[in-house]
């Protein structure tokens, strides 16, 4: 079974969610959206626009923090003192993982 890359993560919260998609432009630089889903009754709510303000707030502060990160970590793999490593009993679980989410985007998608 051939096992495609799906660049996509949603995070659910217990009334509204986000869809995260992340499409790679080259080495080290990608583009990435992020759309807010709600029911529709959320629509009618008086301070809905300040809801999203401060979910979008939350998310991009939370987004920010995983760039500086993933780019301290980006840094630290190109020294040449890097070398790779074993993920251990993690390591078994990258295909089951991924079969997951192609069947979830699968069902997204139909």
């Amino acid at each position: 079974m051939e096992i495609e890359t799906i660049n996509f993560f949603i995070p659910p919260f217990p009334d509204w969610g986000i869809v995260c998609r992340v499409f790679p432009l080259g080495p080290g630089r990608i583009r990435f959206f992020h759309d807010i889903m709600a029911p529709p009754e959320a629509m009618a709510q008086p301070d809905l626009q300040e809801k999203v303000a401060i979910a979008d707030k939350f998310f991009s502060d939370v987004n920010e923090e995983d760039v500086r990160i993933c780019t301290t970590v980006q840094r630290c793999l190109e020294s040449r003192y890097a070398r790779r490593g074993s993920l251990g009993r993690l390591e078994g679980w990258r295909d089951t993982i991924a079969t997951l989410r192609c069947g979830v985007a699968r069902r997204l998608t139909m």
